[in-house]
């Protein structure tokens, strides 16, 4: 197919999704709340550890709708990541890093249609527990997120998020999550 007529094609298919949509299933209105599940892979980069698995988390949130753009948001994430640990002196060994982080923020969403793009910055706090030690610092996380609302309040969606650590950006440079979103809509 030419590049024009796949793009025409594209837009005409996505047109016809968003105009039997548009009516009933705008999901960020005024006044309503959002709760909602998302099960993540996550992704670490530190200096403190011989090598860091990536691994597996999830994270629970909560909106409420401001107007249709804006949405207050909490969340709360946990994730657990294989690592091996240099104690001077004696051989690597092989733990869990669980890390904790909570955040309240802002998403702004393009509600055009029942398929939602949108992007949101929140302030939060990190904590990273391991055998050797237990430390937390103050993070932003910056996301981006595609969500489809459903008639029934139902939202399916894929997330993606980065956390900078704002006491010591340079020891803990990557961390990253992205999964799927799972959540439920009312007034």
């Amino acid at each position: 197919m030419i590049p024009r007529f796949r793009f025409i094609f594209v837009l005409s298919i996505y047109s016809v999704f968003a105009f039997f949509g548009l009516a009933e299933a705008r999901g960020l209105e005024g006044g309503g709340w959002c709760i909602g599940i998302s099960p993540s892979y996550h992704y670490i980069k530190t200096d403190d550890f011989v090598s860091v698995s990536g691994g597996g988390g999830g994270q629970i949130f909560l909106e409420y709708s401001l107007n249709d753009a804006l949405s207050g948001i909490l969340n709360a994430r946990w994730s657990g990541h294989s690592y091996e640990g240099a104690v001077e002196g004696a051989p690597n060994f092989r733990e869990i890093l669980h890390v904790l982080n909570v955040g309240m923020g802002i998403r702004y969403g393009i509600d055009i249609s029942p398929v939602v793009p949108s992007l949101e910055v929140a302030l939060g706090w990190i904590h990273f527990i391991s055998n050797e030690k237990s430390e937390g610092s103050p993070e932003l996380q910056a996301g981006m997120n595609v969500d489809y609302y459903f008639v029934s309040g139902f939202i399916v969606g894929i997330g993606f998020h980065y956390h900078a650590f704002l006491s010591d950006p340079m020891r803990y440079p990557v961390y990253v999550d992205g999964g799927p979103r799972l959540g439920y809509r009312w007034r």
